[in-house]
């Protein structure tokens, strides 16, 4: 007969001993023998009643069995799904909702014995489907939530080992599947069966002598599950920079619901586990479920999902947008637009031959020192939650993308870098980026283009999406930015990978007494800039961009012929060549196109999306003294035509009801077919898009000046001089 032992294996129990059980409160745990009678003696809190592993099996089945959810036995709909399905999830909630009148609490047995209720419930389960079916089921329990939730310090503490808790946070690293025997098997000489988890002393038969070393382990009598193990760390942005990580083992199902870079919550049994490699005992989370998290971890209510439907029709809708990227930074309008683009992001559009193009967008912002560059990117890693800024000296391929690693198990484990961590609409700001190492600019290379980071060495290949935002910051390498030089000359950097950038702005300090003036008191006062319109709210922005993300607006023939005049006309001046407008600025505008379509919530991008898209490429290049052909958009043609108007006028300047009737009526019959055209006949700006779209350009220019905000009057500045044929 085998022998029976108290948990702790500290003394031998009988048969009758080993059945009887009382939970004690002090211990938190279910006694017996010399243990119930040691706990007795300390004057523990002893229930009176006991239960044997059959009673408790009993009682589970009984929850089971009986409890409704919406009029449905939900866990015998659950428990006939095994048919098809290898897991049951178990919601713990539910015993709060299921008490029996006396007896057994099945949520503190969970939280207290959390192994010997998922073994018991495992019995249970199968007890009930074997008396359906006559057969017997390998599952999984899933349990994705319970109230213990720990942070990762304290799960790696020894207070709660062998209890069971909820942990939040982000999948740093992961290794590749392995297969472990659910139970091992080791035979003797006399071909006795000892079954364990660890190690056996001896034959598990008590009438044989023979110890370990005459036991023989018997592979093909095991049954083996798939396991990974991934490694968590804390989301708390102090936690960020430590080196503590939580070893979590996945099995079966559960291998494949996260990968590196994931926000997850996952739920488990805090274990120790001894390594041979380092010769200590490690703390690991036997998983039970996991969850992946929002990317931004704020909830839409029916109330936000209203007011954002009528956004897009409000006045000053677009500006407002423009003007909360980075409020407290003054001017440098066109860059806030390039970055609400990117932080909004393009659908990944997939080509008829299957070829994918990226959607992320990518932004350079280089010049002078002491120009806001990093201001922009740290405003975006402290405002979004999946962000992360990396110092170009000093970065390494493994820290950018990913890379391998010894585990403490002697397992290789890949480590996820930024560009994964930030994966699927997430930004890294490379500050610094022109003192990166030149072999990382080259890993970093396919990437950016790709949305893609792999490894392909011995024993050990894989691929994992890396499609995060860029924003690249960088001084001129002689520390003076040089207008005669190209941006690559200025940066000391290989042209090469500058072609992955969308947008490329250029910062001079230039001085200028106005905004000297306001800038001294941004950093005196702590000011936001509202000299347009009120920003949104962070979180508001935030939770707008989130929402927007489910609109996948698609490219029309009209659109494409816009973009593509667009391009040729960018293509045609000889000095635009030389400084590389190539298919990759089509690209950009594509994706730009898209991105405003998505601001504004829409199915179909429109050609007023188009044309705003090539305006700031225009700009861009303008900004960098790059002498093109202007593209001839609609907005462009009617601004210059709202200039010549408000040039003829008196310094009182027009209303914009009066102003659209004579943009309208402006020019020779070809000019005015052309005005009706493009605006259409609705004289009302919150009716007429592409109008307000002309008006946001207007405030813009440096050729007028608002007179008056409420109602909105615009007059020429004629301290400007006569500027007329000027392109802004």
């Amino acid at each position: 007969m085998q022998a029976l032992f108290c948990q702790d294996r500290c003394f031998e129990m009988t048969q009758e001993q080993q059945e009887v059980k009382q939970f004690c409160e002090s211990c938190y745990e279910y006694v017996s023998g010399e243990k119930l009678e040691h706990c007795k003696s300390l004057k523990h809190d002893i229930s009176e009643e006991a239960y044997t592993d059959s009673a408790i099996r009993d009682r589970i089945k009984d929850f089971f069995t009986s409890f409704k959810k919406d009029e449905k036995f939900v866990y015998l709909d659950k428990i006939e799904q095994l048919i098809t399905r290898d897991f049951i999830s178990i919601d713990p909630q539910d015993f709060y909702h299921f008490k029996f009148s006396e007896g057994l609490d099945l949520y503190n047995y969970l939280i207290n014995k959390p192994t010997e209720f998922i073994k018991n419930t495992k019995d249970a389960i199968n007890e009930i489907y074997f008396n359906k079916y006559d057969s017997k089921k390998d599952f999984e329990i899933i349990i994705y939530e319970v109230e213990r939730k720990l942070s990762i310090t304290e799960a790696l503490g020894n207070e709660y080992i062998n209890n069971i808790a909820t942990l939040n946070g982000t999948i740093t690293s992961k290794t590749s599947i392995f297969n472990l025997p659910e139970e091992k098997i080791y035979v003797c000489l006399n071909n006795h069966t000892t079954r364990t988890k660890i190690k056996p002393v001896k034959c598990s038969d008590p009438k044989c002598s023979y110890k370990f070393d005459n036991l023989k382990e018997r592979t093909d009598l095991e049954k083996f599950s798939r396991h990974r193990t991934i490694y968590l760390k804390s989301e708390n942005e102090e936690a960020l920079n430590q080196e503590d990580e939580l070893r979590i083992d996945v099995k079966n199902a559960l291998c494949d619901h996260a990968n590196i870079g994931d926000r997850i919550k996952v739920t488990g049994i805090i274990e120790t586990d001894y390594q041979e490699k380092t010769k200590n005992y490690h703390n690991i989370l036997r998983c039970l479920g996991i969850q992946k998290l929002d990317d931004i971890d704020l909830s839409i209510t029916s109330d936000d999902e209203k007011q954002f439907k009528e956004l897009p029709n409000q006045d000053d809708f677009y500006t407002r947008l423009i003007h909360s990227i980075a409020p407290s930074i003054y001017g440098w309008v066109n860059v806030k637009e390039s970055i609400l683009f990117q932080l909004m992001g393009s659908p990944l559009r997939i080509k008829k031959d299957g070829t994918k193009v990226r959607g992320v967008i990518h932004i350079g912002l280089f010049g002078d020192p002491g120009t806001a560059k990093s201001k922009f990117g740290e405003w975006i890693t402290s405002t979004f939650p999946r962000s992360q800024m990396i110092m170009g000296k000093g970065a390494t391929a493994k820290g950018l993308i990913m890379g391998l690693e010894d585990g403490p198990d002697g397992r290789k484990v890949l480590r996820s870098g930024a560009m994964v961590n930030c994966r699927d609409g997430g930004t890294v700001v490379l500050d610094e980026f022109p003192r990166t190492d030149k072999e990382v600019i080259d890993g970093l290379y396919t990437t950016a283009e790709s949305g893609e980071g792999s490894i392909s060495k011995t024993g050990f290949q894989t691929k994992v999406k890396a499609n995060a935002n860029l924003l690249l910051t960088g001084n001129a390498h002689d520390g003076k930015w040089s207008e005669n030089l190209t941006i690559s000359e200025n940066l000391a950097v290989d042209t090469t990978f500058l072609t992955r950038i969308d947008f490329t702005w250029v910062f001079i300090d230039k001085y200028d007494q106005k905004t000297d003036d306001l800038l001294s008191d941004a950093i005196l006062e702590d000011v936001d800039y509202e000299d347009e319109v009120k920003p949104f709210s962070d979180v508001m922005l935030q939770k707008y961009l989130k929402y927007c993300k489910q609109f996948k607006p698609q490219l029309t023939k009209e659109v494409n012929e816009n973009l593509k005049k667009a391009y040729l006309e960018l293509r045609k001046d000889k000095l635009a060549k030389e400084n590389g407008i190539t298919l990759r600025h089509l690209e950009s505008m594509i994706r730009s196109t898209r991105a405003i379509a998505r601001l504004h919530q829409k199915e179909f991008c429109t050609v007023e999306d188009a044309d705003k898209a090539i305006e700031l490429m225009r700009k861009m290049f303008e900004q960098q003294n790059i002498s093109i052909s202007q593209a001839d958009t609609y907005i462009q043609r009617n601004l210059n035509k709202a200039v010549n108007v408000l040039f003829e006028e008196s310094i009182e300047g027009l209303e914009m009801k009066s102003l659209f009737e004579k943009i309208l009526q402006y020019g020779k019959n070809e000019d005015q077919e052309q005005a009706k055209a493009d605006l259409g006949m609705v004289n009302d700006q919150r009716l007429n898009k592409k109008w307000r779209s002309v008006i946001d350009t207007m405030k813009r220019s440096p050729r007028l000046k608002i007179i008056s905000r409420k109602p909105l009057i615009f007059a020429y500045d004629h301290s400007k001089g006569d500027l007329r044929n000027y392109s802004k």
